[in-house]
């Protein structure tokens, strides 16, 4: 290998001898240019939440003579190419759901090098929605009722701690407390009603609050507890 980029010049000597005599000395000079690095070794995509993932490689085994100042993570399909310093490289902005295959190549003073191998097929989790809201059904509910609602996902999902679900009854908020349904994608609220409560109009749905708590997947991914246009 030679030392250096750049020019080198090489320089022929025949000094002669007691028999020979001294030929003429030959110098030719030629450009020391750096070969494409090889390409890294990818070892594992890991996913990082719903929408993200650290690729993690080795070196590649040559950096073709110059220094390798960058990696490159190549998304496929959507051709996407996130850069790095070193492993892993986190990719983000993917879409749950989705599938795809990533593959690394360095890159050097002189240009990209070659890639990686393929990762297996990684397909990112789906992230968990409601679907619907089945409440009680129409009537009047006296001071010590239940009322009883279903809250219907579209996978199902892990409880942490006690939600709760918001109503508004008579311009006044109150809560259903989380019942049962963990492990499931129907969760179980119920609220009691106390004396002097009182809604001509019905009562409004709010919206979900966590309490501090949480529900998730099984892939630990938070679900969307949007209830627009559910119920």
């Amino acid at each position: 290998r030679l030392p250096a980029l750049g020019t080198c010049t090489v320089r022929a000597l025949q000094p002669g001898n007691a028999g020979t005599r001294a030929a003429q000395p030959v110098e030719r000079s030629f450009s020391v240019v750096a070969a494409q690095a090889s390409a890294p070794t990818l070892l594992r995509v890991q996913r990082i939440g719903a929408t993200s993932v650290d690729v993690y490689f080795d070196a590649p085994a040559s950096d073709g003579g110059s220094s390798i100042t960058s990696y490159e993570v190549l998304t496929l399909p959507t051709r996407a190419v996130v850069t790095g310093g070193s492993s892993p490289v986190r990719v983000n902005r993917l879409r749950a759901g989705e599938t795809y295959t990533f593959a690394v190549r360095a890159r050097t003073a002189t240009g990209p090098g070659a890639f990686s191998a393929g990762s297996d097929p990684v397909t990112m989790p789906a992230v968990p929605r409601v679907t619907s809201l089945l409440l009680p059904a129409d009537g009047r509910y006296l001071a010590g009722a239940s009322l009883d609602f279903l809250l219907v996902l579209d996978q199902p999902v892990t409880v942490q701690g006690v939600p709760a679900l918001l109503l508004s009854i008579g311009g006044q908020q109150v809560a259903a407390r989380y019942r049962s349904g963990s492990g499931s994608n129907q969760l179980a609220f119920s609220y009691t009603v106390v004396p002097g409560q009182s809604d001509e109009d019905g009562i409004g749905i709010d919206g979900v609050q966590l309490a501090g708590g949480s529900i998730r997947s099984s892939d630990d991914i938070d679900a969307v507890l949007t209830l627009s246009g559910v119920g």
